[in-house]
């Protein structure tokens, strides 16, 4: 029986124990990637840049300042104006003239209707006029 060479290297090999393979490797997406842009040093503004963006956010604050104040502005004008109804509605609730109440004026109606008693139909159902009524 012929041995194959790369048994042989095996067995060879188990003599002497080998370094397992290294876990670490470099993703593909690495391996051309230059890592030098997040270690250069920040860009350095002129003094008029400088002053340019301070005044920039200047103005934001005023205007976010500025929105504000018109914000309670309004509030305040709504406000007032919901004192001034609610003391014309207090003011009216003395003075409000309650209707007296009327008589319902009922539709007048051509023909009652028929309604079925325990007697007999009539037009109106009374118990009193369920029975005949005969003079004597």
């Amino acid at each position: 029986m012929v041995i194959p060479s790369r048994l042989v290297a095996q067995g060879a090999s188990q003599a002497q124990p080998a370094a397992p393979p290294s876990l670490r490797r470099t993703r593909r997406s690495n391996a051309t990637a230059h890592p030098g842009l997040p270690d250069k040093p920040a860009p350095r503004h002129t003094s008029e840049q400088k002053q340019a963006d301070e005044e920039q956010v200047r103005q934001a604050n005023n205007a976010k300042k500025l929105a504000l104040q018109n914000t309670y502005n309004r509030i305040s004008t709504v406000q007032a104006n919901m004192a001034i109804k609610q003391a014309e509605a207090k003011n009216l609730e003395h003075m409000a003239m309650h209707p007296r109440p009327s008589a319902l004026q009922k539709e007048p109606h051509d023909e009652l209707p028929v309604i079925q008693g325990p007697c007999y139909p009539c037009k109106l159902f009374v118990s009193s006029l369920c029975e005949p009524n005969i003079p004597t």
